[in-house]
């Protein structure tokens, strides 16, 4: 059988549960101190990605796009994709990979999050699995 042992005065009581009764408070306005930092930190926008086109004509925009793509290493998204069909709406996650060049990867996931399909262009030919 456990023993249990006394405290000790009624004076360290009291200051054990004041130590008590005020932590909770100190607890909450660090967690919400903490969550918000977090927040903020997670909503924080990085540079862009891209500066934005210099041309005063559509002709120099079209060159400076396309020395834009000859530059592009590649580049990945993930996205959720609705299709209308009717009166059906569907709607999946996707993740679109564009590799240099002329090549791109779309796959396609199911709602558990495996892959339902692929499909993956390299120039003009397309293959789906």
């Amino acid at each position: 059988m456990a023993r249990i042992r006394p405290l000790g005065t009624a004076t360290e009581g009291k200051k054990l549960m004041k130590h008590f009764t005020r932590r909770p408070a100190r607890d909450v306005r660090l967690t919400t101190t903490l969550v918000l930092l977090l927040v903020t930190i997670g909503c924080r926008t990085a540079t862009a990605p891209f500066p934005p086109l210099a041309a005063a004509t559509p002709e120099d925009a079209m060159t400076e796009l396309r020395a834009r793509r000859a530059s592009l290493a590649g580049a990945q998204s993930l996205m959720r994709i609705r299709t209308r069909s009717g009166e059906k709406v569907e709607s999946f996650q996707a993740k679109l990979e564009v590799g240099r060049g002329d090549t791109m990867r779309l796959t396609l996931f199911t709602p558990v999050g495996t892959t339902a399909a692929v499909v993956t262009a390299i120039g003009d030919r397309l293959a789906v699995r």
